[in-house]
């Protein structure tokens, strides 16, 4: 586990002395996360110290065994851990107390993991969830299906080639969670006593199943049925490890891998999947919706939320979250939720924002209903989500321009 954690607020620069940071450190943070923070090295232009400043990401990234980079959310941890039940969609997992009272991101995956484990565990003392395969082998003996053009072709060999089904728990459900273990016990983040519990799951898992690799889309493709309706849970638990997580590095690669959550999309999951949740039956929304201006090019248009009428399924307005470090909507933002309304010929456009400091604007561009609203983070989110879903159903105030 890292001693030295380099603490960062995200979207804030920090000035680090010089002799805090090797340059061999430096040049791997800068050549291997410029998406996640702008590393500018120790010049005149720096006061001959580094500077670092975040852009949009959160969580831990490890240098090496002695240093690392905490980036730190402005959100409150207990603001942050909602959003991501919401997002993943994890509420049932029964968390506890403990969990919700989390005062570092850190402590925070450390209980998570934690949980993992011994759900895994559980259902390790319960017994592993084992489905048919196909196999094909050749055998002493006959079992399933014998190849019977195999045996005319080659009458003179002695074993039979079968076709049959076996019973194994080395499938798909149970790879996703080797995998996920695998991932956490190489972040480098959690505590030792986490670690060994960890540890305990994953060789309970690999005992009998291959690690192999395995994203976050795979734990939205698993059928679950009376017999692993269990693992569902888990892999939605799963699949928040491995969306968090850094690039893969093949087993037996010693370099830690990091832990890091990009704000703007989960704060788009998170406010997606709340309106899925707590939206009347009159409304319902799709994420993510593609609109294509040009099929022979593929050049298409991604919404981040379109709002539905449930009856008439006419689009009733265009939601695009904004999680930025800004105090008003730029032109661009503006220009760019227009085009969105004018493609699904909708006449409301909203621009959301995570901070109720955004400057408010509610403005008419011919029949197009222009606004910015918030869903402030660091307020109570069931009071925020109450009226940001009036403001986008009921509230009718606007400014001719």
């Amino acid at each position: 586990m890292i001693k030295n954690w380099i603490q960062i607020k995200e979207y804030e620069t920090k000035m680090i002395d010089r002799s805090k940071i090797s340059n061999d450190e430096g040049y791997y943070l800068w050549q291997n996360y410029s998406r996640q923070l702008n590393v500018e090295f120790p010049s005149p232009k720096t006061d001959y110290q580094w500077q670092i400043t975040p852009s949009g990401w959160v969580g831990f990234i490890p240098i090496n065994d002695e240093i690392g980079v905490n980036i730190l959310p402005k959100v409150p941890i207990g603001n942050l851990f909602k959003m991501l039940e919401y997002a993943y969609n994890i509420q049932s997992f029964e968390f506890g107390e403990g969990l919700i009272q989390s005062d570092s991101l850190q402590d925070f995956y450390d209980r998570l993991a934690s949980l993992l484990s011994k759900r895994i565990l559980a259902r390790a003392r319960k017994g592993f969830y084992k489905s048919y395969h196909n196999q094909n082998r050749k055998l002493n003996y006959i079992r399933g299906r014998i190849d019977s053009s195999h045996l005319v072709s080659k009458p003179w060999e002695v074993k039979f080639n079968c076709f049959y089904q076996q019973h194994l728990a080395d499938n798909k459900e149970n790879k996703i969670l080797l995998w996920t273990l695998y991932k956490i016990i190489k972040s480098g983040i959690c505590s030792q006593d986490t670690i060994s519990t960890v540890r305990k799951a994953f060789r309970s898992l690999q005992s009998f199943a291959q690690l192999e690799s395995y994203s976050a889309k795979d734990c939205l493709n698993v059928n679950y049925n009376r017999l692993n309706q269990d693992y569902e849970i888990l892999h939605a638990l799963s699949r928040f490890f491995l969306s968090e997580s850094g690039p893969t590095y093949e087993a037996g690669i010693n370099r830690m891998l990091p832990f890091l959550i990009y704000m703007p999309s989960l704060f788009e999951m998170f406010i997606a999947e709340w309106l899925n949740q707590k939206l009347p039956d009159s409304h319902e929304i799709k994420s993510q919706e593609k609109f294509s201006i040009d099929k022979d090019r593929n050049i298409f248009f991604k919404m981040d939320i379109v709002l539905y009428n449930s009856f008439d399924k006419s689009v009733t307005s265009i939601i695009d979250t904004k999680y930025k470090n800004a105090k008003s909507p730029s032109m661009s933002d503006i220009s760019q939720i227009v085009t969105y309304a004018l493609s699904k010929e909708c006449d409301e456009a909203i621009l959301l924002y995570p901070t109720d400091q955004i400057d408010e604007i509610d403005q008419q561009l011919n029949n197009i209903r222009i606004r910015s609203l918030s869903f402030s983070l660091d307020n109570n989110l069931d009071e925020e989500g109450k009226e940001f879903i009036n403001k986008i159903l009921y509230n009718q105030e606007v400014k001719i321009i």
